[in-house]
């Protein structure tokens, strides 16, 4: 109709492909290997991230090496021209970005939404115009072979998840005992060992008290995941707050009391959901 161009919807439905074959294949490795629901959803999500991650690098790499190749890159810090090699700049590229600029950037790259101000750099313009009105002919259709070729890899990895799947169940598809090393392992290591009498009277007095909150320090594993839920929200405050934009560190705050409450609604319908 006028307001979005065919390149646009072009590299959307690629992407948008890329992105739901690469979160089937995170589903599927996720169920064929866990056996509890809320475990799998965890994984699951934990995968999503990674291939997202992994996703919008090579995404933005390929941007780099487009960028330097079409010799668009006298404006960057880090010229050509001072000797270094075409690799050697792009990992210049990474190494000197900060993590937080750098993930906004990937996320922009991927969506083609331009919010050039989130980057600290200022070394590219993530926006999709942008590159459909300042990036040569030959530019351009060597980023829509680039993004054909993320498409191709990411069906390759779905079909490779389906196979991983379908030799995890051959193989799963019974329970079995413990091997003898991981009961080792769950004796040695998951078993308390000390203050046993004083253990048992706090949990006896928290079943009485809370049986739901019970239901969350039971075991070693739920005991194990609230302190994961706490070095993964230490990473997270170390992460923004190593950004050298100290407006960030604070407008991100919200945002992660927000999914801190998410977390915890999560943890309290599976744990109702165990004890049910």
């Amino acid at each position: 109709m006028g307001g979005v161009g065919i390149k646009d919807v072009a590299m959307a439905l690629m992407l948008n492909s890329c992105a739901l074959m690469l979160a089937l294949a995170a589903g599927l490795i996720a169920s064929a290997w866990g056996k509890d629901g809320i475990r799998v959803l965890v994984t699951a999500e934990i995968l999503s991230f990674l291939f997202a991650f992994a996703f919008m690098a090579a995404h933005y790499t390929a941007y780099s090496v487009l960028d330097l190749k079409c010799g668009l890159s006298s404006r960057l810090p880090f010229a050509l021209s001072s000797g270094r090699t075409l690799w050697e700049e792009v990992w210049l590229r990474w190494k000197h970005w900060p993590i937080m600029s750098m993930f906004w950037s990937l996320i922009n790259l991927s969506t083609g939404q331009g919010q050039s101000h989130l980057l600290m750099s200022g070394w590219m313009d993530s926006s999709w115009m942008d590159i459909w009105t300042r990036q040569p002919a030959p530019f351009q259709r060597a980023f829509f072979e680039w993004t054909g070729l993320l498409v191709i890899f990411s069906f390759a990895n779905l079909v490779l998840a389906m196979l991983l799947a379908a030799w995890r169940i051959r193989r799963a598809w019974r329970e079995e005992p413990d091997s003898p090393q991981k009961a080792w392992l769950l004796r040695v290591f998951c078993t308390p060992r000390f203050w046993r009498s004083v253990f048992r009277r706090t949990m006896a007095r928290k079943l009485q008290r809370n049986p739901v909150g019970w239901l969350q320090q039971y075991s070693w594993s739920a005991r194990l995941s609230r302190w994961w839920w706490c070095m993964a929200f230490a990473l997270a405050e170390c992460l923004v707050a190593s950004d050298p934009g100290i407006d960030f560190l604070w407008k991100s705050q919200p945002y992660l009391g927000q999914l801190l409450l998410v977390i915890l609604a999560f943890t309290a319908a599976g744990s109702f959901r165990r004890e049910k």
